[in-house]
Order: C-alpha cells, then structure tokens, then sequence
C-alpha cells in the first residue's frame, strides 16, 4: 500500500479534508454498473458504503471526509516520504501503488486544524491477483512488514500479528510505530477479498487511541 502521511503532517494534525456536508450525498463511484471497480463507493451523512466488497462503514460524528484532491496531497507525500533517495524501493513503491485503491480518508479534524494531533482512518484495496500464496491478511502483513522495514519512515513492528473480527469477517492486524520523536502509531487490519487485500489503517498517538478506532471500524456491516 501507498498508505501513510508524512511524519509532519500527522503531527500537525491535517490528515482530513473538507468538513463532509450533512446535508448531501456524495457519490464516489469510479465504476458503473457493467464495470466495477473496487472505489464503487458512496458517503451520506452518516456512513460509507462500497458496493464493490459489500461493506458499509459507520461514520463518526463529526468527521471529516477527504477529498480526492486531499488523498492525492497526503498519497504523495507520504510516497515521498517512504521511498528517501532509494530509486529501487521508489520503482517498487510506484508498482503497488499502481493496484491500489484508496477507498476512503476521515479523520477526525479537518486539515489544517489547530490541533496537536489528528486520528485518521484509511481504507484502502491493493489486487493481489498475482500473489495466489497471500491468502489472508496475515500473508499480506509478512509481506508488509518487509516493505516497512525497507522505508525510509524508521517504522518499528509492535505486538504479533492477530485475528481481528470485523463484521463477521475474519481480518488480521499488526501495528507499526514510527520511531520518536514522531509518536505515531498505525494499526493494519487486513483481509484478503478476492482478488483484492482489503484494508483498515488506523493511524493515532498511541494505544488507547488506536483502541478508540478500532471500535469504530468494528461497526463495519458486511452484507
């Protein structure tokens, strides 16, 4: 995945975008009818739903929902910020971002806020087609690991990989912790959906707040 904002720009609390309309709904269907894609999603005020892996998710009062323009931002300096001046890990890098999806940003803030820090939850879908060996989302997280450790972010693994239940589904989660001084904390909760890796990233301060989003993201429905 082509997952993460930069260091600097959690710590100053803009990973979100424009206050979502409660008015409105918004449309973010990439696909049709006859040419589905895995961003075939749409947002009320009160969840997101992607028609694609039949699943919808409970929005926090409140949030903030990204836009593209937004996701585009944070995709790219975060990709920046990951590959430093390795021209190999870039080229493997632009190759995964290439089958992913991002498929959502909220945060709990808007950006730019004047806050300290600002939780964010990413979903995102990378095709796996040609990986039959990942099965399930702890096969996609051994695979992960080994990226992260090769990133230029000093990411350091916390905790065993673990089952995680969402929705009835069966979903796998490891944490990562970006050394200090940065005091960020992603949690992966990962799934393989056919030919799809499906995931959660949950991004805080620390553990009682990635707790916090994990009970959020538990309410997903899948149908």
């Amino acid at each position: 995945f082509d997952h993460t904002p930069s260091p600097s720009h959690a710590e100053r609390g803009s990973n979100g975008a424009a206050l979502f309309s409660a008015s409105a709904v918004i449309t973010i269907a990439c696909g049709t009818a006859d040419q589905r894609s895995p961003t075939d999603g749409t947002l009320t005020e009160t969840a997101y739903e992607n028609a694609f892996f039949g699943f919808t998710l409970p929005l926090p009062a409140g949030w903030s929902v990204a836009t593209p323009e937004t996701e585009e931002h944070l995709r790219e300096e975060g990709r920046r910020a990951m590959v430093g001046d390795d021209p190999q890990f870039e080229a493997s890098v632009e190759a995964a971002t290439a089958k992913t999806s991002q498929l959502l940003t909220v945060s709990q803030h808007p950006v730019g806020a004047a806050v300290p820090f600002n939780p964010m939850i990413i979903v995102m879908a990378e095709k796996i087609a040609h990986a039959p060996g990942i099965k399930t989302g702890a096969d996609y997280l051994f695979h992960l690991g080994g990226a992260l450790e090769r990133s230029a972010i000093p990411y350091e693994p916390r905790g065993e990989v673990s089952a995680v239940d969402l929705g009835g589904r069966t979903f796998h989660r490891r944490d990562f912790e970006i050394s200090p001084p940065s005091g960020i904390t992603q949690s992966y909760v990962v799934a393989r959906e056919g030919e799809y890796a499906l995931a959660f990233i949950l991004t805080a301060r620390n553990q009682t707040e990635i707790k916090d989003l994990l009970s959020l993201v538990s309410k997903t429905h899948f149908r």
